[in-house]
């Protein structure tokens, strides 16, 4: 409890600086990713959209464009650099916000529904600065409103309906997922590990995830269920992080997410004192 009462205050009060360092450095790692792997991902870039580019491009040729790609994932790589750094915060996190949505949409092999949430993450920066985005957490009532608050609200509705639309799936309603993630692309050994486990309890881990994003609204109309809720999105994260090798910059920046939303207030009584 000791060591409670002296994490949670730094960890509320320094949150958002939290937030922006880590974000930042995932920044570097993604751009620098891409980087490397620059003239494989180059050939399963988007043909049509968006067509003024492909028309630039095609203009220049390969080898040009190539050129013109790499300044710009060099540009986007110091810019995140800035961002970790607490330099010029607003306009690092916009241009990082314009590169994730150009590579987003450029390149087709990037089509992944986190980066949705990492860009939520970079709007609230361009939006408010870290003083005011703590403020809002630390006053009392304002956090529900507030951007960030709200940011939670549309993170848990959009949560149920992905588990809804899941349910529509033979698979999840089988309880199959989590035996097929075992079997598919390369698993790493902690998931082999989970296929291994008797077939009920893989078919009640995947109804269990399931029930928690169908049922994520109730964060929003229940607030005696909020920490409940967040703690069980957590747990599903730190799965995936730990066990899905293929799945890990999804679960890192949903877990950072679910860090950046989460509010003081949700937390049970005898902790809020302590943030507060």
């Amino acid at each position: 409890m000791n060591k409670l009462n002296k994490i949670l205050p730094v960890l509320f009060f320094r949150k958002y600086l939290i937030v922006r360092i880590v974000a930042g450095l995932f920044g570097c790692h993604f751009f620098f990713f891409y980087l490397k792997l620059l003239e494989t991902v180059y050939l399963f870039r988007s043909k049509e959209t968006p067509t003024w580019l492909n028309e630039v491009l095609n203009y220049l040729g390969q080898t040009s464009s190539l050129a013109l790609l790499r300044v710009m994932l060099v540009f986007l790589i110091l810019c995140s650099l800035f961002f970790v750094f607490g330099r010029l915060v607003r306009v690092s996190a916009l241009l990082m916000w314009f590169g994730y949505t150009f590579f987003y949409n450029f390149f087709i092999c990037i089509n992944q529904p986190h980066i949705t949430y990492y860009l939520y993450i970079l709007i609230s920066f361009v939006i408010f600065s870290e003083e005011s985005l703590n403020l809002q957490s630390r006053r009392s009532g304002s956090f529900k409103w507030g951007f960030v608050g709200i940011l939670s609200f549309v993170y848990m509705y959009q949560m149920s309906i992905s588990g809804f639309s899941k349910a529509l799936s033979p698979e999840w309603r089988n309880g199959d997922v989590v035996r097929i993630l075992s079997l598919v692309r390369d698993p790493g050994p902690g998931i082999l590990w989970v296929g291994e486990l008797p077939n009920l309890i893989l078919r009640w881990s995947t109804w269990s995830v399931l029930a928690i994003e169908c049922f994520s609204f109730l964060y929003i109309l229940m607030p005696a269920v909020r920490f409940g809720i967040w703690t069980m999105h957590i747990l599903i994260y730190l799965f995936i992080l730990l066990m899905v090798p293929h799945a890990t910059h999804v679960a890192f920046v949903m877990l950072l997410f679910n860090f950046f939303i989460l509010d003081p207030k949700i937390l049970p009584k005898k902790w809020v004192s302590l943030v507060n």
